[in-house]
């Protein structure tokens, strides 16, 4: 970014970059940035500005659109600028590219589509299969009112005598009409108004009437009775919808954030989204339940539980693929260890032993702190790959040791079969470097034992480097050692040992 401040004088925004630089995840300043790349030295940025100018706007925009990409605003408000300087096959690609990651925004599909209004040409067929994309990612939207007046309008309006639109109009209301949508009432005072019997028409009976029940309609000539049957049949529709929503309403008022931030949500809305999802999964079908999902991520993306829970529900009905691109995404989103030994344990059921693999190598690559778990699975990993190495898990343990500087993972070796040889030789090796760890210690008792080899020396050693309650628990179980003298030697011996872990 700062290549372009030296061609370009805009000291406002040099000095929020050079602060961003410190503090990168600051997003008040990311949005200070975006403004004074926009206000452009109090010359707004417009049609006539440089070149450099628009530039500086759009790294401004990019940049943190590439940090944070779940920001629907600002995606909306960067292809308005394009449209604005009139690059319209740049908006377009903003508003394409948007979508990627925010497929479920009903705020960004109203936005895009009124853009692809504003720009329509002659074929108009395009525009409809926006529509059609965009109801079925966010069709059963309980805002979705917006969408669905602006989809019969644009039907409306370009309805002609061959593209089949005036039916698609009719068919399209009837649909929204058993949907549970906020503004319900739009929708059905819209039909009651066609159905009414001044209005009602051979056409529109047959628009909203199913063929196989149109025969009910066939000998009534009076349209005064058709309106009345259409009445009852609609009302009965209307109290159904009317229920629905006044049930969803109950979550949806307590929907404070339905949009991304960096700040933490309350527990009260955690909780919310909780029981929301729990009602959804019940009672409504697959549709609802990954929209409601999707919205929740929406506004919480930085927390893993709603991403393993999401997961989990096609685990459940055993659709792993959806489960490991759902991880994936979270992934993207939260680099949290507890997401990643999901997605690596969910490759390694399916016996995507060299997935699961590649999944612990590239975070341990790329992340300067490693949690003990990602390295436990490693280890795990390898053990599955390599069941009968004995020498090549002691030495990546061994690694693993060096870098880390944790005795935790001589308890971790203890989880598998392996040779004498090669487990007493780890002990050896790291003896010096671990002779005032308790862990380390303990651990080589617990190995003894498995060996069967006698612990009084290991006992006595450690007792010279042992200090405080470290030392006291060896005295412990050097003083029940030595009374242990039933036929369960092995069992009362480990007990004692687990006592004192």
């Amino acid at each position: 970014m700062n290549n372009l401040v030296k061609e370009l004088e805009n000291p406002a925004w040099s000095e929020v970059s050079t602060q961003l630089l410190k503090n990168p995840y600051n997003l008040r300043l990311w949005d200070k940035l975006v403004e004074t790349a926009e206000s452009n030295n109090g010359n707004r940025i417009n049609k006539i500005s440089s070149p450099q100018e628009v530039d500086l706007l759009r790294v401004s925009y990019e940049s943190l659109l590439r940090k944070y990409p779940l920001l629907v605003n600002y995606w909306i408000k960067y292809a308005e600028w394009e449209f604005m300087l009139g690059n319209t096959e740049t908006a377009n690609e903003i508003y394409e590219k948007s979508l990627l990651n925010l497929s479920y925004s009903i705020e960004l599909w109203i936005s895009y589509l009124n853009f692809k209004i504003k720009t329509i040409d002659s074929d108009v067929n395009k525009i409809l299969n926006i529509f059609e994309s965009a109801r079925r990612k966010v069709g059963y939207h309980f805002h979705s009112h917006e969408f669905y007046s602006l989809y019969l309008s644009f039907l409306q309006n370009y309805a002609n005598e061959h593209n089949g639109f005036k039916l698609k109009y009719y068919v399209l209301l009837r649909i929204i009409i058993e949907i549970p949508i906020y503004h319900y009432g739009i929708f059905f005072k819209k039909l009651f108004t066609s159905i009414n019997e001044k209005n009602l028409t051979s056409e529109v009976i047959g628009y909203l009437v199913p063929e196989k029940e149109l025969h009910q309609f066939a000998n009534i000539k009076d349209m005064k009775t058709v309106s009345l049957k259409l009445k009852k049949i609609f009302t009965d529709v209307l109290i159904t919808t009317q229920y629905k929503v006044f049930q969803l309403f109950y979550f949806e008022k307590k929907i404070t954030r339905p949009y991304y931030d960096v700040s933490y949500l309350s527990n009260q809305e955690i909780h919310n989204w909780n029981n929301y999802l729990n009602f959804i999964e019940l009672n409504y079908p697959l549709e609802y339940v990954i929209l409601c999902y999707e919205r929740c991520l929406l506004t919480a993306a930085n927390y893993f539980r709603f991403w393993i829970r999401y997961a989990n529900f096609f685990i459940n009905s055993m659709n792993y693929t959806i489960a490991k691109e759902i991880l994936h995404r979270g992934l993207s989103f939260n680099n949290n260890d507890r997401l990643l030994i999901k997605l690596v344990d969910l490759e390694l059921y399916t016996g995507d032993y060299l997935k699961a693999r590649d999944l612990v190598l590239s975070h341990v690559k790329v992340n300067e702190i490693i949690p003990i778990k990602v390295y436990e699975k490693m280890i795990s990993i390898e053990r599955l790959m390599h069941p009968a190495d004995d020498e090549y898990l002691i030495n990546l343990v061994s690694e693993i040791i060096k870098q880390t500087n944790n005795a935790w993972f001589f308890r971790v070796i203890l989880n598998y079969p392996l040779s004498k040889q090669y487990s007493l030789k780890l002990f050896e090796t790291f003896e010096s470097t671990f002779k005032t760890s308790y862990i380390f210690w303990s651990s080589w008792l617990f190995l003894n034992r498995k060996n069967g080899a006698d612990n009084s020396t290991i006992i006595d050693k450690s007792l010279q480097f042992l200090k405080g309650d470290d030392k006291l628990k060896i005295n412990n179980i050097k003083n029940k050692y030595k009374k242990i003298t039933s036929p369960k030697f092995d069992e009362e011996f480990d007990i004692i040992l687990k006592s004192f872990a």
